[in-house]
């Protein structure tokens, strides 16, 4: 097959990493081309992740409505010249595929929701035309049983599929050697438990409750914790973040191209999401060794089934993720046993071949 997978950008991202990492293993059997179209802020981000075998064709596109128009235009001159049997799109990319759906009826559209229904839905006007086209012109993939029930709540009938989000093979870098001395750096003692968190700054990640869980913490107890991912496209969050930290056990590292030597190097990955589809950095974790505590939202339930799989908060408190923080410090947790389960399940190579299947 010739399979063409849009997105907006490869900026760092849960949603960008899988979409590199899914061209990745399609190409293996497939030939495929990857188009970004934005021109943001780190929007090369993941590029040197993609295989050679992968043909990455960018598009400098902007934000304003004129930029907009051409991209769109842009997308189906694309189309024509790489001649696809599968388009499929990501993200805001859904709205790259509407004119194209209607203008080439010999290839098959698809669109992963990369979240809850209600959230990958923008606006009434959004509503309507994702419920007209996933019934009739494209194909809508959930990520997650919950995130299925979500979209039939929202749409009113099944997607085409339900396909879980899968991860890549995470391995040390270069870099890791570097890393666990600065590591090192940030523990007070040779017994100090890291804990590592992977997202972005923005609402639905909810630093608010993890800074605000681990300010308590660490008064009783010898950790600190890591919070990688931008900032800088929201320094107005990151400034009341700042404000919120009452503990010297809490730490900002920004954006990194190695979070993989983080994930092995560190005991426990914190989540507190409001809302979630199946994050990808929960899998990297789980294929790290990494023991979760996570906020029990989206799919994130689909996966911490019980606590050999991480701990689950009760709800979105505080008083929650401390006991939550609390218990994962008593463990000994068994890294072997966690990789064990989420490469036997979340593999990128186990949901690219459901994606052939869906496919054809």
């Amino acid at each position: 097959m010739k399979i063409l997978e849009l997105i907006d950008s490869l900026a760092p991202g849960g949603g960008e990493r899988f979409v590199v990492d899914l061209s990745n293993a399609l190409s293996l059997q497939n030939q495929v081309s990857l188009v970004k179209f934005r021109d943001k802020r780190n929007a090369d981000f993941y590029n040197k992740d993609v295989e050679s075998r992968v043909k990455l064709i960018s598009y400098p596109g902007k934000f304003d409505l004129f930029s907009k128009v051409k991209q769109i235009f842009e997308v189906i001159r694309i189309i024509k010249e790489e001649r696809p049997d599968i388009v499929h799109a990501h993200l805001i990319a859904f709205n790259y595929i509407i004119i194209p759906v209607l203008i080439f009826n010999n290839i098959k559209f698809y669109y992963t929701v990369h979240n809850v229904a209600d959230r990958d839905t923008n606006s009434s006007i959004d509503l309507y035309l994702k419920k007209w086209f996933f019934k009739r012109k494209v194909g809508a993939v959930t990520i997650s049983e919950l995130c299925e029930r979500s979209f039939i709540n929202l749409f009113g009938f099944k997607s085409k599929g339900v396909i879980e989000n899968g991860c890549r093979n995470v391995t040390a870098s270069d870099l890791a050697a570097e890393t666990a001395s600065e590591i090192a750096r940030y523990k007070k003692t040779s017994a100090t438990k890291v804990y590592v968190n992977i997202a972005r700054l923005m609402e639905q990640k909810n630093h608010e409750l993890l800074i605000q869980s681990f300010n308590e913490f660490a008064k009783e107890n010898d950790a600190v914790l890591l919070i990688i991912g931008d900032y800088e496209n929201n320094m107005i969050l990151k400034e009341k973040l700042d404000q919120l930290i009452t503990t010297d056990a809490v730490f900002f590292l920004g954006t990194k191209n190695n979070v993989g030597d983080y994930l092995l190097l560190t005991d426990f990955f914190c989540l507190s999401s409001k809302w979630e589809g199946l994050p990808i950095s929960l899998l990297e974790a789980g294929i790290c060794g990494t023991f979760p505590i996570c906020t029990p939202v989206g799919g994130i339930p689909d996966v911490i089934i019980n606590e050999t799989w991480g701990i689950l908060t009760k709800d979105l408190t505080v008083a929650s993720y401390v006991e939550a923080l609390e218990r994962s410090f008593k463990l000994n947790t068994n890294r072997e046993e966690v990789r064990r389960r989420y490469t036997e399940r979340y593999l990128m190579s186990i949901c690219a071949d459901k994606y052939e299947q869906i496919f054809k």
